[in-house]
């Protein structure tokens, strides 16, 4: 009978220890899984606003409006080679005039290969994030975004081209960066 109830008490202990040890467990992964996932969050949303900056920099450039106006032909080359989409990690940039046609794009590809135009399809799947900035009133508008396509996450801004001394002129394109 004292071996039986000493048995009892000593299963009981050892059930009510495993579920303590359990629960801290458990308490302790979800709290790191909520650190990562916040510093996650953070890199996300650091890489969003420098792509932001670097696309705002060009459009908001009187080197672009006059590129959009065809006055500045070499703008796609004296500024997106590899090196430098390299550099502003930039994978895509796309220049819309202002009725939303593709004037110019260009794509960093993988490796040594070389720079190639964005292709009709992936074009079609950004031009509805263009619409909203072309339609703006405001020539500063700028649209972010995070989507997920074809199970990648990617990176996405467009800014309105427009002057930076002639902002009444109002906005005379746009740029997109992925």
């Amino acid at each position: 009978l004292v071996l039986i109830i000493v048995g009892l008490c000593a299963g009981g202990a050892m059930l009510g220890a495993r579920h303590i040890v359990g629960a801290s467990f458990t308490k302790i992964e979800a709290e790191r899984a909520e650190r990562e996932g916040e510093r996650a969050r953070r890199v996300l949303n650091q890489q969003l606003l420098a792509l932001a900056a670097t696309t705002r920099d060009y459009a908001f450039w009187s080197d672009a409006v006059d590129y959009v106006q065809g006055r500045k032909p070499s703008f796609m080359d004296d500024n997106f080679d590899a090196e430098n989409l390299g550099y502003l990690r930039i994978s895509e940039v796309l220049v819309f005039d202002a009725r939303g046609r593709v004037l110019s794009s260009v794509v960093r590809p993988d490796g040594e290969a070389p720079l190639h135009a964005v292709s009709p399809e992936r074009q079609r799947l950004l031009r509805p994030l263009v619409t909203p900035v072309l339609t703006s009133a405001d020539p500063k508008t700028v649209l972010q975004t995070l989507r997920a396509v074809d199970g990648q996450l990617e990176i996405v801004v467009i800014a309105a081209v427009s002057h930076p001394d002639h902002a009444a002129r109002g906005m005379q394109g746009a740029s997109a960066m992925v």
